[in-house]
């Protein structure tokens, strides 16, 4: 099991992260094509050039339509797959993230939301789907790389 990775920057003495240190990629979207804009990832691991990506939300609903389309796009192949969790941003003194609900994008398709009707049941779910994912890449044999794009480097 992993150690946990808390957070290492103090709001308290350091200031506001998100207004110091958080970089202003919305600047770079004018290099992109119309309609186009760069998002960020909320959590992300790998695992044998398998990828496991989390986008978090304090809402349950439909993502926006550029990320919805990300998503399936992302997932398409097979080798990314990636959670919606519609929840509370921070642990309660259970120890536990209060989740409402979640869903999975997944060869291009996403789930179902999955809600058992409590929170924290909730986020014990979510746990154990990760576990699952996590049991089946790591039998697998490290992904092959698809494509290669030739004069991009």
């Amino acid at each position: 099991m992993s150690a946990e990775n808390p957070m290492l920057w103090d709001c308290e003495t350091d200031g506001c992260y998100n207004k110091l240190k958080r970089p202003d990629i919305h600047k770079l979207n004018r290099f992109l094509g119309e309609g186009c804009q760069f998002g960020d990832v909320d959590g992300m691991t790998e695992r044998h050039g398998y990828m496991l990506m989390v986008e978090w939300k304090s809402w349950k609903g439909e993502l926006p339509a550029g990320q919805d389309r990300a998503h399936k796009a992302l997932t398409r192949p097979g080798q990314i797959t990636t959670i919606q969790v519609a929840g509370e941003a921070k642990a309660d003194d259970t120890g536990k993230i209060p989740i409402y609900a979640f869903r999975v994008y997944v060869n291009g398709e996403t789930t179902g939301w999955r809600n058992t009707g409590d929170m924290y049941r909730n986020f014990d779910d979510l746990g154990r789907f990760i576990n699952k994912w996590w049991n089946a890449v790591n039998k697998l044999t490290p992904a092959p790389v698809c494509c290669r794009w030739a004069g991009l480097l």
